[in-house]
C-alpha cells in the first residue's frame, strides 16, 4: 500500500490542515487585536496627557492667553519628546467659534469647521478618538508617517469653554508594534509547530489504537476466512461501529463455518457410502483398507503424532483406495495377472480417489494427500506424480508403508498372503531400496518385530 493511501494519513493530514488554517486565522486575529490594544493604550495615554495639560491651562493666570498657552505647549512638547512615551506632532486649542486660540506651531491657522468632530466635542463634552489612521508627511522631516487625532473638551466653571486637540505621530508606536509582532510571530510559530506535532502524535496514537489496529485485525481475520480458516474470529470488543462490524464478521464466519461443516458432513457421509459400495464391489478392499488404517495408526502413535493427526490418518487410510470404485470389475477382481492396459487402469485409482475427495481438500487436505500419493516412492520413482523424499506428505508416507505391508501379508483373489516373518524379512532387505522413507521404515520394522516378539506363536 502506498503511503498516500493509508487511512491514518487521510485523516491526519486534513486535521493538520484544519489546525494550521485555524492557527493562521487565530494568529492573524491575535496580531490585529494586539495592534488595536497597543493603539488604544497609546490613545488613552495621550488623552491622559491632554487632561493634564487641561489642568495646567486651568491654572494659568490669564484665561486662554495665546502667548501663555503657546509657551505651555512648547514646554510640554519638549518634555514629552524627552520622555518618548509617544510622539505628538502638534497641539492646539480652539473655541466655540472654531477659532484657533493657541497652536504649537507658529503662524496663522484657519478656523475649524464645527459641523463635524470638532463641534461634536464642544457640544457633547465627550472626548474624540480617531478610529482610522491618516498617512501624511512629517512637517519637519518630510517622511511619510501615520497619525491620529485626539480631542478633549476644556471645562471651566462646569462649562465647556474650548477644545484641546492633539495630533499623534504613530511612527514610534508602529515600530514598537512591529517589534512586538516579530516576537509574537516567533512565539506563535513555535506554539503552532509544537502543538501541531503534539496533535499529530496524539491523533496518530488514537487512530492506531481506536481505528487502524482494529481495522487491521478485521482485515487479517477476513483474510484468514477467505483462505479457508473458518475458525478465525475478531477479538476486538467495543460498542462503537468497529465493534459492531467485528461482531458481524464473527457472526458471518460462524454461519459460513456451520454451512461448510454441514456440507462436509454430507460429503463425508457420501464418501462413506461410496466406501460401503466399494466394499460390496470388492471384498478385499474392505478388509485391506481397515488393516492399512490399523497399521498406519500404530505407526503414527509410535511417531507420537497428535490425536487430530491420528484421526485424519485413520480416516484417510480407510478411504485411500476409494478411487477403485471407478475401476471395472473385470480388472479389479481379475484372478490372473493384469495386462499392461489393465495395470495402467489400476494405477489410475489414486487420481480417481483424489478427484472424489477434492471438495474436502480445503479442510481435510490430508485425505486427498493420502489418496493421491500413497503410491509415491522415496526415490521419486512412484506414481502418479513422481514426488521425491519429503515432497510426499508425512501421512501419505506412513500409509505407503502400511499399504505395502498389507499387500504382502493379505490374501488376494489370485494368491494367498505371505507370513509376517517372511514379509518382515523382505522389508528388512529392501528398506534401503528407495521405496519407503528410510526413517519411517525402520520405525515400522521395529514396531512389527516388537509385536511378533510379544506373540511368538502368531504364525
Amino acid at each position: 500500500m502506498a503511503w498516500y493511501q493509508r487511512l491514518s494519513l487521510r485523516i491526519l493530514l486534513p486535521l493538520l490542515g484544519v489546525l494550521l488554517l485555524s492557527s493562521w486565522g487565530s494568529f492573524t486575529y491575535s496580531e490585529k487585536l494586539l495592534e488595536r490594544v497597543i493603539l488604544e493604550q497609546v490613545q488613552r495615554q495621550a488623552e491622559q496627557f491632554l487632561v493634564g495639560m487641561a489642568r495646567q491651562i486651568d491654572h494659568l493666570d490669564t484665561s486662554l492667553d495665546r502667548l501663555q498657552l503657546e509657551q505651555l505647549f512648547h514646554q510640554v512638547l519638549n518634555e514629552k519628546r524627552r520622555q518618548r512615551q509617544f510622539s505628538i506632532l502638534k497641539i492646539y486649542l480652539y473655541n466655540h467659534k472654531g477659532e484657533v486660540i493657541a497652536h504649537s506651531e507658529p503662524g496663522e491657522h484657519p478656523p475649524k469647521v464645527l459641523s463635524g468632530k470638532y463641534g461634536d466635542v464642544l457640544r457633547s463634552g465627550n472626548p474624540y478618538h480617531s478610529d482610522t489612521a491618516e498617512q501624511k508627511r512629517h512637517p519637519r522631516s518630510g517622511e511619510w508617517i501615520t497619525s491620529v487625532d485626539i480631542i478633549i473638551p476644556l471645562f471651566r466653571g462646569g462649562e465647556i469653554i474650548a477644545a484641546l486637540e492633539s495630533e499623534l505621530d504613530l511612527t514610534a508606536t508602529k515600530q514598537t508594534i512591529s517589534t512586538i509582532d516579530d516576537e509574537f510571530e516567533a512565539v506563535m510559530v513555535q506554539i503552532v509547530l509544537w502543538s501541531s506535532l503534539l496533535l499529530a502524535l496524539v491523533t496518530a496514537a488514537i487512530l492506531w489504537l481506536r481505528l487502524i489496529r482494529p481495522v487491521r485485525s478485521l482485515s487479517a481475520v477476513t483474510h484468514q476466512i477467505a483462505q479457508g480458516d473458518l475458525s478465525a474470529r475478531v477479538h476486538y470488543q467495543s460498542s462503537d461501529e468497529l465493534g459492531v462490524l467485528g461482531a458481524a464478521v464473527n457472526q458471518m464466519a460462524s454461519s459460513i463455518e456451520l454451512l461448510f461443516e454441514e456440507k462436509e458432513r454430507s460429503y463425508l457421509q457420501m464418501v462413506k457410502s461410496l466406501t460401503k459400495a466399494l466394499e460390496a464391489k470388492d471384498a478385499y478392499t474392505a478388509g485391506h483398507s481397515g488393516r492399512v488404517a490399523h497399521y498406519s495408526v500404530l505407526l503414527g502413535r509410535r511417531l507420537k503424532l497428535e490425536e487430530k493427526q491420528l484421526m485424519l490418518l485413520r480416516q484417510g487410510a480407510l478411504m485411500h483406495d476409494l478411487g477403485k470404485i471407478g475401476i471395472p470389475d473385470r480388472v479389479l477382481n481379475k484372478p490372473e495377472q493384469l495386462t499392461d492396459e489393465e495395470y495402467e487402469q489400476m494405477r489410475a485409482h489414486p487420481v480417481l480417489t483424489a478427484t472424489i475427495m477434492r471438495p474436502l481438500r480445503e479442510r481435510f487436505r490430508e485425505f486427498s494427500d493420502i489418496a493421491s500419493w500413497h503410491h509415491e516412492r522415496w526415490d521419486g520413482k512412484g506414481y502418479p506424480d513422481g514426488l521425491k523424499g519429503e515432497e510426499v506428505p508425512l501421512l501419505a508416507r506412513i500409509v505407503a508403508i502400511a499399504d505395502s505391508w498389507d499387500a504382502m501379508t493379505g490374501d488376494r483373489i489370485y494368491r494367498k498372503g505371505m507370513g509376517k516373518h517372511k514379509a518382515l524379512s523382505i522389508m528388512c532387505e529392501e528398506r534401503d531400496s528407495g521405496q519407503w522413507d528410510p526413517v519411517l521404515i525402520l520405525e515400522f520394522i521395529a514396531m512389527i518385530e516388537g509385536a511378533l516378539d510379544a506373540e511368538p506363536a502368531a504364525e
